[in-house]
């Protein structure tokens, strides 16, 4: 059975993970993660104000 025709859509947002990971010398690994968040449009940010 194929598939239905797409409909109409607009790329807003990408998220992208990567992983690294590090073997030590003492034999134990590090891994250290990074997450970015890409929008295609203007965000106003609201802050919270400091105590």
């Amino acid at each position: 059975m194929p598939l239905p025709a797409p409909q109409t859509r607009s790329h807003l947002h990408t998220r992208a993970v990567v992983f690294r990971g590090y073997h030590r010398e003492d034999g134990l690994w590090d891994i250290e993660a990074e997450l970015t968040d890409t929008k295609t449009y203007a965000l106003e940010r609201f802050e919270r104000a400091e105590d």
